[in-house]
């Protein structure tokens, strides 16, 4: 009985972030302050994603491998709601703009 309600706790985590963040998109004054966040964050991994690659420097692997995990932990709690939420949209969005960044500068040859 227990384990369940630890895990209910656990995994509301991931409903309280989500309902915490949605504002953010949905309060037009609040929207340029999401795009500048989301843009920071991206370039921040894109940066994170081509140092670990191309420099294979340990400590760019090891904490891409570490907000990967993260990454991967919160999708799998809002996947065990049975829902693919705003949090889960904006991890998969994420991640993918900067791969695609990241894989868009090494053909260029900026990096």
């Amino acid at each position: 009985m227990e384990e369940s309600t630890a895990r209910n706790s656990k995994d509301s985590f991931v409903s309280r972030l989500d309902h915490h963040l949605q504002p953010l998109v949905a309060d037009s004054t609040l929207q340029p302050l999401a795009i500048v966040v989301g843009l920071t964050i991206v370039s921040f991994a894109t940066g994170g994603i081509l140092i670990a690659l191309r420099d294979r420097n340990a400590f760019a692997i090891s904490s891409l491998g570490l907000l990967a995990l993260v990454s991967v932990d919160l999708l799998q709690r809002d996947l065990r709601e049975r829902r693919f939420g705003f949090l889960s949209r904006s991890i998969c969005l994420l991640w993918f703009v900067s791969g695609g960044l990241a894989f868009l500068v090494v053909q260029r040859g900026w990096f």
